[in-house]
């Protein structure tokens, strides 16, 4: 009776401190709610048995339930998340990329850093069973070896993979975990757009495998109502200036630097584009690349980005219902990364030599790029002909520095090209020569018997005035087909006329004329009737 009565004074204390954690608590549905306690009641028989079985099975059932309902519902997300509410996580993994997107119960983790990440560590104080997508931008050791580790702690839905391959171990360990998760595995390329929950991402590269590991990394943009991210993986300039050219560049509020903040990357045009309000950098503290590079955070401030860094701020949490956004960092006094000078380029002297050429024939475009900033920085110069892009170089110039940057082109067509190299435009024009009349006789029919037909076939400039004129011991033929002839546009003209029956046997006189732009020249063949 004594065990009885302090179970049930045991359950009725419990209520009371469900109550006021529910009235407490934010409000939601009736069926959240009981969705939580049923898994409290999970749970909680579990652990209370645990506790209650020195006493005897139902004893512990009964105390198992009671815990249960306080530990499921402290525990669950449900006191910790406003509904609606996205929270895009950039983990501090050190020398390495993590980035955990959370929206409600739907979980996207993109890339793990390395195996020593601590990354599945963070994720279980946030993954509500499930993580829906896994996405691994490229397989460097970086990126992926903390997803090894993730797979053997979590059920992942799905899994987003470029293709590309690795000859490392962690690579191996990986494809493995992979392989043996029984996820549903996609190789997602340009223009793959998928909903998972109520997000929605882009993919907007890599087109495919054509480039270096890093240039062939998965490049994402999600939108939330009106705020925007971009996360860039290891992507470098190469893959930029792809991007670019397409015309898929999006304008976001969030920027995932690309490349851990190497020179690599963000260029100039393509941070201009992305127009991003606030940019992060994962590196780890006192890394060996000594990423971040100067010409990155000055490109970035060049553009008015604020600045913040895995390295400096530790783990930054952006949180946003949809309109507005905040941040929380982990190191709150360390300050925006700042730079003191910018570098600022400018392209002049675009000469174009020569600008009229014939077809086949080679056209240099030059231009000069200055530095007039107060810091180095890397830029991309880049040429379209006829509004089509043809060719990039990316050069490093230094504060107060100028460097020429030459471009070569062929073209066989004929026309005028219109030429630009990032603003500044020209044209040149390929045409025909004028070239020096000429005539040659190049085949006749000879010899050729009577009463059967002759051919003549004879070389020139493209479109002269040709006339034939054939001599027989009665005089000049009257044949049909001896009418005067224009060249064509490859100065090719021909004639084919019928020798007459009673045409007297012997070796007769051809005479042939091309006339242009007042000029004429002649030459003569002998052919043999018999």
């Amino acid at each position: 009776m004594k065990s009885i009565r302090g179970n049930i004074l045991f359950i009725v204390l419990t209520l009371v401190v469900i109550t006021s954690l529910i009235s407490c608590a934010p409000f939601y549905s009736q069926q959240d709610l009981d969705e939580a306690r049923q898994q409290a009641l999970v749970e909680g028989f579990v652990e209370g048995y645990r506790e209650g079985k020195d006493v005897g099975y139902e004893d512990g059932y009964t105390k198992g339930k009671a815990v249960g309902l306080i530990t499921g519902l402290t525990r669950s997300k449900l006191s910790e998340k406003e509904p609606g509410e996205l929270k895009v996580h950039f983990i501090d993994v050190g020398q390495g990329d993590s980035i955990l997107v959370d929206l409600g119960e739907t979980e996207i983790l993109i890339d793990g850093g390395g195996k020593s990440s601590g990354v599945v560590e963070y994720l279980s104080d946030f993954v509500d069973g499930t993580l829906e997508v896994m996405v691994a931008t490229h397989p460097h050791a970086d990126h992926i070896g903390g997803l090894i580790g993730v797979l053997n702690a979590f059920e992942v839905d799905e899994i987003w993979l470029n293709g590309d391959t690795s000859t490392s171990q962690t690579y191996s360990q990986f494809i493995s975990a992979v392989n043996s998760e029984g996820a549903q595995v996609y190789e997602v390329r340009r223009g793959d757009t998928s909903k998972v929950g109520e997000l929605a991402f882009n993919v907007l590269h890599p087109v495919n495998l054509s480039g270096t590991t890093n240039n062939n990394s998965i490049v994402l943009s999600l939108s939330y109502e009106q705020i925007d991210f971009l996360f860039s993986g290891d992507a470098e300039q190469e893959a930029e200036v792809s991007i670019l050219t397409e015309g898929i560049v999006p304008d976001v509020e969030i920027l995932k630097v690309g490349h851990h903040g190497s020179k690599s990357s963000s260029s100039a045009q393509f941070l201009d584009a992305v127009n991003q309000e606030v940019a992060f950098n994962r590196d780890g503290e006192g890394n060996s690349y000594w990423h971040p590079h100067q010409e990155t955070i000055t490109a970035l401030a060049e553009v008015g980005a604020k600045i913040y860094g895995t390295n400096i701020h530790g783990t930054i949490i952006i949180t946003t219902e949809g309109e507005q956004y905040s941040l929380q960092l982990e190191i709150p006094e360390a300050p925006p990364v700042v730079s003191p000078t910018l570098a600022k380029f400018a392209v002049s002297n675009l000469s174009i030599s020569p600008d009229d050429v014939e077809p086949g024939r080679t056209v240099t475009i030059s231009v000069t790029i200055t530095n007039s900033g107060g810091s180095s920085g890397s830029y991309s110069a880049i040429l379209k002909i006829n509004g089509s892009q043809v060719e990039t170089k990316s050069i490093t110039l230094n504060a107060g520095e100028n460097q020429g940057v030459s471009f070569t082109v062929v073209k066989e067509s004929t026309g005028i090209y219109t030429v630009e190299v990032n603003g500044s435009q020209g044209t040149f024009t390929v045409k025909k020569g004028e070239q020096p009349l000429f005539l040659e006789i190049v085949y006749v029919t000879d010899p050729i018997g009577k009463g059967y037909t002759a051919t003549l076939r004879a070389k020139t400039v493209p479109e002269a005035y040709c006339t034939i004129t054939v001599y027989y011991k009665s005089g000049r033929s009257s044949a049909s087909g001896l009418y005067p002839k224009e060249a064509d546009s490859q100065g090719n003209v021909s004639w084919s006329w019928k020798v007459g029956t009673r045409t007297t046997p012997g070796s007769w006189r051809i005479v042939v004329t091309a006339s242009l732009d007042g000029d004429t020249v002649s030459q003569t063949r002998y052919f043999r009737v018999y």
